[in-house]
């Protein structure tokens, strides 16, 4: 899955559906679903807002 992280990388800001441009989207990167800062970031929103995000793998 695609995401924005943290600038220390150590959390994921945003989440995308597709690869983005990293000049545009700068800390973009590719990480599994069952990365713990999917899964923090993931649990730490609502649950009107995870709608269509994929559920992080146990």
């Amino acid at each position: 899955m695609y995401v924005q992280l943290s600038t220390d990388g150590e959390r994921v800001e945003s989440w995308f559906a597709g690869p983005q441009d990293p000049k545009h989207w700068p800390n973009v990167a590719e990480i599994e679903a069952n990365d713990l800062r999917y899964v923090d970031y993931y649990e730490s929103l609502p649950a009107g807002a995870r709608q269509g995000l994929p559920l992080p793998a146990r």
